[in-house]
């Protein structure tokens, strides 16, 4: 039964991968093929995403605490967050759809990535 629709078109859910696009908010549009769903980000960008990387947006994400524990007690956590610092301009090399674009780092978000502000006042978790 778990491979009926599990999602319905309208509702908000968020994105767990691939990871450029982990956290990432969107609607449900509708069923795509290759057991995925179209889902329309708050962008107004649309991807076909398959369905498990998908969860409702009311469902709390799975936050792993072992391996960030392990990265933060090896220094390799520190060292990478100290890669931006706040209000930094950067260039988007990826996803495609975002690529070339240039925004302002806003800081680290609770994902281990950087929140980049587009001018346009999108905020992407990058």
């Amino acid at each position: 039964h778990d491979e009926e629709l599990e999602f319905t078109p309208g509702q908000q859910v968020a994105i767990l991968a691939p990871p450029a696009m982990a956290g990432k908010q969107g609607t449900i549009v509708g069923p795509a093929p290759g057991n995925a769903f179209e889902v329309k980000l708050v962008s107004g960008s649309l991807f076909n995403i398959p369905t498990e990387n998908i969860q409702d947006a009311a469902t709390p994400v799975p936050v792993p605490t072992a391996p960030v524990a392990t990265a933060a007690s090896a220094g390799t956590a520190e060292s990478e967050a100290a890669q931006f610092q706040k209000g930094e301009l950067v260039t988007i090399l990826a996803p495609p759809a975002l690529e070339g674009k240039q925004g302002t780092i806003g800081g680290p978000d609770i994902a281990n990535q950087w929140m980049v502000v587009l001018a346009s006042g999108s905020i992407f978790s990058l």
